[in-house]
C-alpha cells in the first residue's frame, strides 16, 4: 500500500482504536441514520460493520446522499454515500437497496429525494 494509505491507516487507529468485541457480542441489529459523511468515519464504520457482520449481525443505514458542487465536474453530485455502499461490498457485505414506496408512511410529508435505506447482512 501506498505512503499516503499507511498514513491513513495509522491516523485512524489513533482516532479510533480497536473496539472490544465482547463488548459488542450481544448486537444484533445495527440500526444508524444520517452517519456517512465524512470519508474518515465512513471507513471506521465501514470496518466495524465489516466484523459485524462476519458474525451474523445485520445492518440498517439510512442517509440523506449529501449533495455538494463538484468544480472539477462542473456539476452536482453524491460521494460518500456510494463510496461506503462500495467498501460494504467490495468486502463480501450483500447491500440491497430498500424501495421506499413499499415503506409506509403514517403521516403526510414530502419524503426527500435523496434519502436511502440500505439492509446489509454477510451472505454465509
Amino acid at each position: 500500500s501506498s505512503m499516503k494509505e499507511q498514513q491513513q491507516q495509522q491516523q485512524q487507529q489513533q482516532n479510533f482504536p480497536n473496539i472490544d468485541l465482547k463488548e459488542l457480542e450481544t448486537v444484533d441489529v445495527v440500526i444508524a441514520s444520517d452517519v456517512v459523511y465524512d470519508p474518515i468515519l465512513t471507513d471506521a464504520l465501514a470496518s466495524v460493520l465489516d466484523t459485524l457482520l462476519s458474525k451474523g449481525v445485520k445492518a440498517i443505514i439510512s442517509c440523506e446522499k449529501r449533495v455538494f458542487f463538484c468544480e472539477k465536474r462542473l456539476r452536482e453530485e453524491v460521494y460518500e454515500w456510494p463510496r461506503f455502499l462500495d467498501l460494504l461490498r467490495t468486502s463480501g457485505i450483500k447491500v440491497d437497496i430498500v424501495n421506499l414506496r413499499n415503506v409506509p408512511q403514517f403521516s403526510r410529508y414530502d419524503r426527500n429525494k435523496h434519502l436511502e435505506i440500505a439492509l446489509a447482512q454477510r451472505m454465509h
